[in-house]
């Protein structure tokens, strides 16, 4: 009669525990039918809720034929209203892509959406009025804005489309699944205190003799903007010959050089916050400088848009009080003043001390970075991976909860008011994964 009645508390038992796992997944954070769809779909069907949580850019699986292909592909987000961005999450890799960019413009010309993707190479001016929002490079890490700031889009802003551009290092196989590197954009709609822009300071041309150990690459304007700037990230950008982009401002009306960043563009790309706080001010000056050094390369490499090319960007990310369009995105390109990056500090192109771990990050061999950045795969196969695991807790669970129950009545030492034997405790604190949670970046696991 024991076994018996023992048998059917085991039923009973494990009843119980499916009902519990089954709400589990339910109830779940992040985990919810509506979670996992919340964002607008490739072909641009509209999002199936108001409030989506984040908004997923990726390539519909190209393949592209040879190196240096610049794929593009868009989706509308006007049916959203106006959203706010406060994370961009990259997932893709440096073996795979050279960089991606991510733009936003009010029209994309043509039928281009419709097709999927398009290449960028020959419609590259095909978002109208683009605006670019964010680059990565070099397995460089997710990007979250302080609290309280966030980049404004939608429609009403002319900001209605979203345009992924990725640069593809090499071909990918025809008989390959194809390549689906892009973003996650994570949204709000509460509008924040502040909202947050960049500044591009950038060059256009320059040529770049061999063998020389440092060749500048100078860029400087005015800022013409009706409130203060708060810079709070940077990001320094070329490509193989670069040693390190230095960055400086002059205060309107004064002659000292502040420093604003200095970056070692063979690191990860990513978003660097500063090391002091800066305010920049209508009027002030920015400078920034490349420094390539071609030593045992022995041809003339100049500004492209090819890997064996050179670029020359140094990207500052800001936030201001401001409403206007116009202090939200600010380009600086070539030398407004030509001969005044003369006058930067001596230091101004001295590298950086060598960091290998950087070094060995930025490569498309680190394989900790790719899985920092996630593999490219469907959002649905994120779900089934972290779903399986809470299917798999949960028969371990039943498992455990069978074994107690088992051994108690049969040995008659069961604890009256305990659920589990001594034997068996059960540790129920799951880590929540940040590639659906949308917490902050783990750095360093």
């Amino acid at each position: 009669m024991d076994i018996q009645n023992a048998l059917q508390n085991i039923h009973r038992q494990i009843r119980g525990t499916l009902l519990l796992m089954m709400l589990v997944l339910i109830i779940v954070p992040g985990t919810t039918p509506s979670a996992i769809s919340m964002h607008p779909t490739m072909n641009d069907e509209p999002a199936t809720s108001p409030t989506p949580t984040y908004i997923s850019l990726r390539m519909p699986r190209v393949r592209p034929s040879k190196a240096d292909d610049y794929f593009c592909t868009g989706t509308d987000i006007g049916p959203l209203g106006t959203q706010y961005i406060h994370k961009f999450e990259p997932m893709s890799n440096a073996s795979i892509a050279h960089h991606m960019l991510l733009f936003a413009c009010d029209a994309v010309e043509g039928n281009l959406l419709e097709k999927g993707y398009w290449d960028c190479s020959h419609h590259y001016f095909s978002c109208k009025n683009m605006r670019t929002l964010y680059a990565w490079a070099k397995n460089a890490d997710s990007t979250a804005l302080p609290q309280d700031v966030g980049i404004r889009i939608g429609r009403q802003w002319k900001l209605q489309y979203l345009v992924l551009q990725v640069h593809y290092k090499h071909p990918i196989s025809p008989e390959s699944e194809g390549d689906e590197s892009g973003f996650r954009i994570h949204v709000a709609q509460e509008e924040p205190i502040y909202l947050a822009g960049l500044v591009i300071l950038l060059r256009f041309n320059l040529t770049i003799p061999p063998n020389t150990e440092k060749t500048h690459g100078n860029m400087n304007c005015i800022l013409n903007t009706t409130e203060p700037l708060i810079p709070f990230a940077y990001r320094v950008h070329t490509h193989n010959l670069g040693s390190v982009v230095s960055g400086y401002y002059l205060k309107s009306g004064q002659l000292d050089f502040e420093p604003i960043a200095k970056g070692n563009p063979q690191w990860p790309q990513a978003f660097y916050p500063m090391e002091h706080e800066i305010e920049f001010h209508p009027n002030d000056t920015i400078f920034a400088q490349c420094t390539f050094n071609t030593i045992g390369y022995n041809i003339e490499t100049h500004i492209g848009f090819a890997d064996q090319d050179e670029m020359c960007l140094l990207w500052i990310m800001y936030y201001t009080k401001s409403r206007d369009p116009k202090d939200q995105y600010i380009l600086c390109p070539g030398e407004h003043f030509e001969g005044l990056n003369r006058a930067l500090p001596l230091d101004s192109d001295k590298p950086l001390p060598r960091n290998i771990s950087l070094e060995e990050r930025a490569s498309a061999h680190d394989q900790h970075a790719m899985l920092q950045q996630g593999n490219p795969m469907d959002d649905d196969h994120s779900m089934l991976i972290f779903t399986s695991v809470l299917v798999s807790a949960a028969l371990i669970l039943t498992i455990i909860v069978i074994r107690s129950r088992y051994t108690g009545c049969c040995s008659q030492t069961r604890k009256k008011n305990h659920i589990f034997d001594d034997n068996y405790k059960v540790n129920s604190g799951f880590k929540k994964l940040p590639i659906l949670n949308g917490d902050t970046e783990s750095e360093g696991e």
